[in-house]
């Protein structure tokens, strides 16, 4: 079994060790501009893993993964409370709309416990993140490939800082023995779930809002449970398809709204055309 920190390290410096070559390469020196938006969002981001992991060995997996889900709630609320930004009704609608998705896929919460209060830190910290990020990206002009380089380093870095300082006060093995299998399973949670997905998101949080996209990180539970059913032989319930189909119709709903928006913005667009009258040909003014 590897400890959920020593865990940390390898998931996050390898990466980072990929990425930052590639990024030295393409970029240069420039990998080390604006490093505050790596260092801050890097620690927190680590602050989430923390709580995330430590809360999951004292609380049930269902609890821990509906009480992460709740920074869909956070997310907006630290917004407003940084940056004044206001949550608009709809907003509200789809948010709710989740929360019940999110409910029925995992149980909602049997007792609450300090596990489950970690989960709650470890959503609120994930929000903050969401948050940060987008404003980093989006109002910084920051480069996403060498902002993912910076806060794998962080993340990396700190889980060896604490792997190395956890070794000496407990006399605890810095590298666990690991077998085939979970070499493996390490090797899948490096490439898949960070370096790419993570990577992915610092591309888009370009184009998106932190609020559109919490409300997409809202998938996470569903794929998980998806694949619980089919890899981890799990039996799922109607309650469990029920709340994959609302958190679907949650993730859905801003982009029908943003659709119909478009649309009728084209339809003004064509009535103000059509309501200029044409200008008649010959009736030109002359300066005197």
């Amino acid at each position: 079994m590897v400890d959920p920190v020593e865990l940390l390290v390898y998931r996050f410096l390898v990466p980072a060790l990929i990425i930052g070559l590639f990024a030295r390469i393409k970029y240069g020196a420039v990998i080390w501009k604006n490093l505050k938006y790596g260092l801050i969002t890097g620690g927190v981001m680590w602050l989430y893993f923390i709580f995330q992991n430590v809360g999951l060995v004292y609380t049930e997996a269902s609890n821990s993964s509906f009480l992460t889900g709740l920074f869909i709630v956070f997310t907006p609320l630290i917004s407003r409370l940084l940056y004044k930004d206001k949550l608009t009704y709809f907003e509200s609608v789809v948010i709710s709309t989740s929360l019940i998705g999110m409910w029925l896929l995992t149980g909602g919460l049997s007792d609450l416990n300090s596990g489950d209060m970690l989960s709650i830190l470890a959503a609120v910290v994930f929000a903050l993140y969401v948050v940060l990020s987008d404003r980093f990206v989006r109002y910084n002009k920051i480069n996403p490939i060498i902002f993912s380089f910076q806060q794998f380093l962080v993340i990396g870095s700190a889980s060896v800082l604490w792997t190395l300082v956890r070794s000496i006060a407990f006399s605890v093995p810095i590298i666990s023995t690991m077998d085939t299998t979970t070499v493996s399973i390490v090797i899948y949670l490096m490439i898949f779930p960070i370096l790419i997905a993570f990577t992915v998101l610092n591309i888009v949080q370009k184009y998106l809002e932190s609020f559109e996209i919490s409300i997409i990180l809202t998938l996470n539970t569903l794929f998980g449970a998806v694949f619980a059913w089919t890899i981890g032989g799990e039996i799922a319930t109607w309650n469990d398809f029920a709340g994959g189909l609302v958190i679907m119709i949650s993730v859905l709903m801003p982009l029908v709204a943003e659709a119909v928006e478009e649309i009728n913005l084209i339809r003004e667009t064509r009535l103000a055309h059509k309501s200029i009258p044409p200008s008649k040909p010959g009736l030109v003014s002359k300066n005197k």
